[in-house]
């Protein structure tokens, strides 16, 4: 499966070290990487807070899955909120610790 990370800090090197591991992950690209994650999968030029592009660049790459970590200081990340209803993607996100991981709601 093709899989996009959306992030360029050291957490989200550390995620897609894990996703790559895996059998089931055939290509990983990285929105907007970094140089650690430059060496595990594809980094691309992609505004992150731009649900629209994300979307497209998702769909046109074949993911089928896009993993969106939360900032701490945020309750919400700004990318799953701008996701477009009418996607049918539906963006799913850790939770704090002591919740378990939910779905974000969609902006239209």
């Amino acid at each position: 499966m093709n899989i996009l990370l959306l992030g360029s800090g050291g957490r989200e090197c550390a995620i897609a070290t894990a996703l790559v591991e895996s059998p089931k992950c055939d290509r990983l690209f990285i929105a907007p990487g970094n140089g650690g994650t430059a060496e595990l999968g594809t980094n691309v030029a992609l505004d992150i807070e731009d649900g629209r592009a994300v979307v497209d660049f998702a769909r046109e790459n074949d993911c089928e899955l896009v993993v969106i970590r939360r900032p701490r200081s945020s309750p919400a990340s700004p990318t799953s909120c701008a996701m477009p209803a009418s996607t049918a993607l539906v963006p799913v996100q850790p939770a704090p610790a002591s919740r378990g991981p939910r779905t974000s709601p969609s902006v239209s």
